[in-house]
């Protein structure tokens, strides 16, 4: 085999594959795209409908809130890796690279139960602090001795039970 006949085999395989990397890095920009305006819009709809605040009142909600994250900045970052992760996904499928594409399909059917397990925990943790805080007011104002601590027994319960 002469040297020629091998570049040129290496330059057609090249060019065969140009085309599909092109697309993989379209579908890159506009999943980057979309990932930014989807989350900056998702966490505009938490501030705005009041759930942060909701949550921001639950244990969950008030350690996260003294590390730096609030409910808008979780969800705008979850949103982003979702949108991230598929579009990674789609772009190695559009380039016919199978292995890690195969990888990425079985990372992509996770995400659905990731953010549905993500949901029933902050939901979660709202109804809690909304029961603990009522039966709180319940006990005081029937003046009952360790109504603190009660409460805070039937709220690590129920904290147990959302979690699991």
């Amino acid at each position: 085999m002469d040297l020629t006949a091998l570049l040129d085999r290496i330059i057609a395989a090249i060019m065969e594959f140009l085309p599909r990397i092109a697309s993989g890095c379209a579908i890159l920009l506009v999943g980057w795209l979309s990932g930014r305006l989807l989350a900056r819009g998702l966490a505009e709809m938490v501030k705005r409908t009041g759930m942060e605040r909701a949550f921001g009142r639950t244990v969950l909600g008030r350690a996260l809130e003294r590390s730096g994250m609030p409910l808008s900045k979780m969800v705008s970052i979850l949103t982003k890796v979702i949108i991230y992760v598929v579009a990674i996904f789609l772009a190695l499928d559009t380039m016919g690279l199978a292995v890690f594409s195969t990888l990425m399909r079985s990372l992509v059917e996770y995400i659905p139960h990731l953010a549905a397990g993500l949901l029933i925990i902050v939901i979660g943790f709202i109804v809690t602090d909304f029961i603990g805080d009522t039966f709180l007011a319940l006990l005081e104002e029937m003046r009952v001795a360790f109504a603190r601590a009660l409460t805070a027994i039937l709220q690590i319960i129920l904290y147990f039970i959302v979690i699991t």
